[in-house]
């Protein structure tokens, strides 16, 4: 499955924007720790850093709005916008872009709907916002950067390596595999920022690194680009869909061990 036409999954670069958190509901605690990397406080309450419109002003509605809505918030409680990404990556990877409605965004993360519009203008601001914050997952960018870097392995070892960090992704961020099943139908500009953003960091790691293990007789003779597709493609879709999980096992652990062994063995030699 190679959404879009085209090169493919394989044919997109990271944006300069730079880029990292559905199944039934995403892992808590990964979301947690990659909202606080981009978390900034206003007089005591957290408020996320990404804005959709006028910054300022948004940030102190946000403060206002929840405060309203459910009097003065706790200091452990989530900001508005923190609920508000949250909810979306749940709502938008289980139910897709058109499926998701901003109330249900809304009464998930328990805020007015009209935060929504002043936090991030409107659906289409949301959907980039979160796209944003999963595509900032340090730990994955890092992880594959070092693949990359470690000429002390050799070709197999990194290949190995690479499809343990493309299942940990899965399994860590269910978003990343679950907007990637829901848009892969529907080519066009949320796909292409999904490949961009989500994807691209990916081929840019492995196609060097693939089309040596080509030259190694690690990985059968086929065009680069198309085992990466196939590779991504078989890991997201197996981590994503529901039946799938049922048939391997209901425990992330079991899980993520089984498709990182199925999938050395059918795509490395």
């Amino acid at each position: 499955m190679a959404p879009g036409g085209g090169a493919g999954w394989a044919g997109h670069r990271s944006s300069s924007r730079g880029v990292a958190r559905a199944l039934p509901c995403p892992q808590k605690s990964s979301i947690d720790d990659l909202i606080r990397e981009a978390d900034l406080t206003v007089n005591g309450e957290v408020i996320g850093s990404f804005a959709g419109g006028a910054e300022g002003k948004g940030r102190m509605d946000e403060v206002n709005e929840t405060r309203r809505r459910t009097g003065r918030r706790p200091k452990t409680a989530e900001s508005g916008r923190t609920a508000l990404l949250r909810a979306a990556m749940n709502q938008f990877s289980r139910k897709g872009y058109d499926g998701t409605s901003l109330r249900a965004v809304a009464d998930e993360a328990g805020v007015d709907m009209a935060l929504i519009n002043r936090l991030f203008g409107g659906k289409a601001g949301l959907w980039s916002a979160m796209i944003d914050l999963a595509a900032s997952h340090e730990s994955r960018n890092a992880a594959l950067a070092a693949i990359g870097d470690d000429t002390g392995m050799g070709v197999r070892q990194r290949l190995e390596r690479f499809i343990d960090v493309v299942v940990d992704v899965s399994i860590d961020l269910p978003v990343f595999p679950g907007l990637l099943l829901q848009e892969a139908s529907t080519p066009g500009e949320r796909m292409d920022m999904l490949l961009d953003r989500l994807i691209g960091p990916f081929g840019r790691d492995a196609l060097p690194l693939i089309e040596e293990g080509i030259r190694r007789k690690v990985i059968a003779e086929v065009a680069p680009n198309v085992f990466f597709s196939l590779l991504m493609s078989s890991i997201t879709l197996t981590m994503a869909a529901p039946h799938h999980r049922r048939m391997i096992s209901t425990d992330p652990a079991v899980l993520a061990e089984v498709v990182k062994a199925a999938a050395k063995a059918i795509f490395l030699r």
